[in-house]
């Protein structure tokens, strides 16, 4: 009798597990495990974040220039080529990569007149220039009658051998302060700068005064290498997010009824998707290289389910993995439901048809994010059409799945083990 007693207990403890899942709220952990990561040098608003020590540094070089004209491997108007300080040659020779430089100084100004000026970069560049001798670049024009200074805005990602030329400016004897900045994403890189009479064809070097602008002294120039990467291209990568290589502040954890998660871009097969835990809401930011988890229990309800058909919805890749034999890992073959490890758009992945029977089963549910839009989400087919895993609603009516969180799930079935042992050691000692 003690033996059957016993026998019993784990069967009964299943049974009022079960019922307490199907009556539980459906939830989702969903973790966030974001890359330590930073972007190419693709703007100027990027490039503006290592002089103010926004990101961290590769390396820094200094060095003054009588023209402005640097170059790494020639290229844009003139032919002084100037090289950039400090650069480091990663990842091979001759080929830096992501930097961006700053030239400063004082413009003199010997013959007043109108004048208009020009950069030539490969990549981006910004010119300023101190119109109103206040000491400051204002980048916008306000009431107060401050001129905008962004006299040559950013170009962007481009190549050089097309000047991009500012509108003429009447200027006075007398000393005008300037920055020339330029940023490198790949390939060739150069920047050049200089000036010509309004009205006439002949241009000059910034620091030629043959036009009738000279420079006070050499100019400025400083180098900042940006540490951009780690990238996350596919699930090996995301996956080693686990154990370390964060950003500051992650993991980030919080509990979702469904797995419908948009951080940018499209908003997938079901609209209202959620902010991604610690990235914000949607749209807030670009965000990149991150793994998204979501982890809970599937509640198969009496009688099973036959022939369901699993979606994952991602932008980037999209993975769905149960725990089919319920031996407590996520390792084996048959629990790789849906694996789609690939950077894409939005895209449907749809599982092969799954059989389970009743039961509760470890589920985890992983989307990771490159770039560019950003989005995931995991559905289920009954028979009645694709419903969100978990969603409450669906539930009800028999159109989808329920998951619980596992850490509650847990602590009821250790608190039922509990329970259940009491109860078989009463009757033994009886």
């Amino acid at each position: 009798m003690t033996l059957r007693s016993y026998g019993k207990c784990p069967a009964a403890l299943a049974g009022l597990l079960l019922l307490a899942a199907t009556e539980a709220r459906a939830d989702w952990k969903v973790t966030t495990y974001k890359s330590d990561s930073h972007p190419e040098i693709t703007s100027m608003a990027i490039a503006d974040e290592y002089f103010t020590g926004a990101r961290p540094a590769r390396f820094t070089g200094t060095t003054t220039v009588a023209m402005v004209d640097l170059a790494e491997g020639g290229g844009g108007q003139f032919t002084i080529n100037n090289a950039f300080p400090g650069l480091d040659n990663l990842p091979v020779a001759g080929d830096t990569n992501d930097y961006t430089a700053r030239i400063t100084g004082t413009l003199v100004v010997n013959t007043a007149g109108s004048y208009n000026f020009f950069t030539d970069s490969d990549d981006g560049n910004r010119f300023r220039l101190d119109l109103d001798q206040d000491g400051l670049f204002e980048d916008f024009g306000d009431l107060e009658g401050h001129p905008e200074e962004s006299i040559v805005p950013d170009g962007g990602l481009q190549g050089s051998g097309t000047p991009e030329r500012s509108g003429n400016y009447t200027l006075g004897l007398g000393n005008y302060n300037f920055e020339v900045s330029f940023f490198e994403r790949g390939g060739g890189a150069n920047i050049d700068a200089g000036y010509r009479k309004a009205g006439v064809a002949t241009q000059y070097v910034l620091g030629d005064a043959t036009g009738g602008i000279g420079l006070l002294g050499p100019a400025s120039v400083t180098v900042v290498g940006g540490r951009t990467g780690p990238t996350i291209n596919n699930f090996p990568q995301a996956d080693a997010l686990r154990t370390g290589g964060l950003a500051p502040g992650f993991p980030m954890t919080e509990l979702r009824d469904t797995f419908n998660l948009h951080d940018s871009g499209g908003d997938a097969d079901f609209a209202g998707g959620f902010g991604v835990p610690g990235l914000g809401a949607p749209d807030a930011n670009d965000d990149d290289d991150y793994l998204v988890v979501g982890r809970g229990l599937l509640v198969v309800p009496a009688g099973g389910i036959t022939g369901a058909l699993f979606r994952s919805n991602t932008d980037d890749g999209g993975r769905l993995r149960i725990d089919v034999n319920q031996d407590g890992d996520l390792l084996d073959a048959a629990d790789q439901i849906i694996v789609r490890d690939a950077l894409q758009g939005p895209t449907n992945t749809d599982s092969s048809p799954v059989d389970l029977a009743a039961g509760m089963y470890l589920v985890e549910y992983s989307w990771f994010e490159r770039g560019g839009g950003g989005e995931g989400e995991v559905s289920v087919n009954l028979g009645g059409g694709f419903r969100l895993l978990g969603d409450d609603a669906a539930v009800a009516a028999g159109t989808s799945l329920r998951v619980v969180a596992p850490e509650p799930a847990s602590g009821l079935l250790a608190g039922l083990m509990l329970a259940g042992l009491a109860g078989a050691v009463r009757r033994r000692t009886r």
